[in-house]
């Protein structure tokens, strides 16, 4: 059990006001025998109940002392066979009032401490509902971190198994006059005609136009599929790009969007050629 969140809960305030259930008085009664902050917590609130109560106390009457003590001694405030003045009506009313005032009083203070309890309860629920927004935000926030890295892992190991077959030859591509510092890597394995491209750099198009890579062979330009740039600073890793048996050099070319059966736009990077 935790029992910060227990002791938070408003349940020892309603305890120290009388107000729990059967239930819940047992239950708390138990678990502070058994966790001492608990019932530290129970004694601190009925003291500061307590300091408040006495804080506003009210003397009643003197007249009301008077009488009770009279009633002790087996005496009684009147007189038989004396005559009543009309003023003790007057008296009678203005003692009734006082008792009204009093009773008025004390139902002031009750309604003034648990309207204080109430602010202290929802200021505790508006804080513990904060903190859990907090909690499930940064719980959100690392679940989607380790999915990423998890991703980025992943596509890392695959890069590496490529990268790392024996059958596969490393070819670099160099900048051509529109982007001399145009770079980027092929990965072909000739036995099963597989190509991979990681393009290292090149210059962001515009939004109408997309990178396409070729194959050539035998001197003819063969589709080797459109190029997807990532965001300045990330990396895409390797992408596997259409395959092409007897290819014997590559090109990249900036055509419009969706890509050209054969190349109309500027060359940006080749190797072979």
């Amino acid at each position: 059990m935790d029992i910060q969140a227990y002791i938070q809960s408003g349940i020892i305030e309603r305890y120290a006001l009388g107000i729990c259930s059967s239930a819940e008085t047992r239950e708390l009664e138990e678990l502070a025998l058994i966790h001492p902050e608990i019932g530290k917590e129970v004694n601190e609130i009925r003291t500061s109940l307590e300091g408040y109560a006495l804080k506003h106390k009210q003397a009643p009457p003197e007249i009301v002392k008077e009488n009770l003590m009279k009633r002790i001694r087996g005496e009684h405030p009147e007189e038989k066979g004396k005559i009543v003045s009309m003023n003790r009506k007057e008296k009678v009313l203005s003692t009734s009032s006082n008792y009204f005032k009093y009773a008025a009083a004390a139902a002031i203070a009750l309604l003034v401490v648990s309207t204080a309890l109430n602010f202290v309860f929802y200021g505790n629920w508006k804080s513990s509902e904060k903190d859990l927004a907090l909690l499930s935000a940064e719980k959100n926030q690392v679940a989607e971190q380790l999915h990423i890295q998890k991703t980025s892992y992943t596509d890392a190991m695959k890069d590496l198994a490529i990268l790392k077959n024996p059958n596969m030859v490393k070819m670099e591509m160099k900048g051509k006059e529109p982007a001399p510092d145009a770079q980027a890597l092929v990965y072909c394995n000739f036995k099963t005609n597989e190509i991979f491209l990681d393009v290292k750099k090149l210059p962001a198009p515009p939004d109408s136009m997309q990178y396409q890579f070729w194959a050539i062979v035998k001197g003819k330009p063969i589709d080797g599929g459109m190029i997807e740039l990532c965001p300045p600073g990330d990396t895409c890793g390797i992408h596997k790009m259409n395959p092409v048996a007897d290819a014997h050099a590559f090109a990249i070319s900036l055509e419009k969007k969706g890509g050209m059966p054969e190349p109309k736009g500027k060359i940006y990077a080749t190797f072979g050629i």
